[in-house]
């Protein structure tokens, strides 16, 4: 059963591809929803036993969640080509190298380091550090400029969207992968800036209404596959 649940024109970049992406998310998903809900669980889990650690736990979260996420990546795609979740051969991160794996949790690292320089920018550098090391009870954030900050994620996140795929499913380099998510997000901007909307409502609500978690992350798991098999691997079968 193919990914996609339409078929596209190559060159279309606009509404149809969007509606092509959120259509093969939903195919995947219907294939295992309660193992596929499960599995997009594990990277906040993890983050968060990372963050119980004192004053360095946020830190090592930030290295340690893409990581896990990237372990999600090989499971689904075996899953979409195979129908079993089981990575093969024991390849537990795919084809990714080692260093490429690490710049890749590196990049993802740097979207937390921008959200701390929105932070600094909203309310001072004290207020980034707190943030940064989990002193909830020195933070006087609001609750909207939180929401701010954790939304301003989605700014460098909108050209990282294929990185990590590109380097665990089909072994680049992460220069390679970061070369090459930034020109396709640029080519097909129109549905990945309309994605990136989604997101950062969604990431925005959470403070408000944490269970829209709950809804953001299988979501983010199997579009974000359709998006990268469509864009590079062509509709799964």
């Amino acid at each position: 059963m193919s990914l996609a649940a339409m078929p596209v024109p190559l060159h279309s970049t606009g509404s149809a591809r969007l509606l092509s992406w959120l259509a093969g998310g939903w195919s995947l998903f219907r294939r295992s929803p309660v193992r596929l809900f499960l599995l997009s669980l594990l990277p906040i889990l993890v983050e968060a036993a990372c963050q119980v650690v004192p004053v360095v736990g946020i830190g090592v979260s930030k290295l340690v969640t893409p990581l896990a996420s990237a372990w999600l990546w090989v499971l689904v795609d075996n899953k979409a080509r195979t129908g079993v979740f089981r990575p093969n051969g024991g390849a537990w991160f795919g084809r990714a190298r080692p260093p490429s794996l690490l710049a890749v949790a590196a990049l993802t690292a740097s979207v937390a380091i921008f959200q701390l320089a929105v932070a600094a920018m909203i309310a001072g550098p004290a207020q980034a550090f707190a943030l940064a090391t989990g002193a909830m009870g020195a933070l006087t954030l609001s609750r909207p400029e939180l929401a701010l900050v954790f939304a301003s994620g989605t700014v460098p996140g909108l050209f990282l969207t294929f990185v990590a795929p590109r380097v665990v499913l089909d072994g680049r380099t992460a220069r390679q992968a970061l070369v090459e998510s930034v020109e396709r997000s640029i080519a097909y901007w129109q549905p990945v800036l309309i994605m990136s909307t989604i997101t950062t409502v969604l990431v925005a609500l959470v403070l408000w209404a944490p269970w829209v978690l709950l809804v953001m992350l299988p979501s983010a798991l199997c579009v974000g596959y359709a998006m990268y098999r469509d864009v590079f691997a062509g509709p799964a079968d």
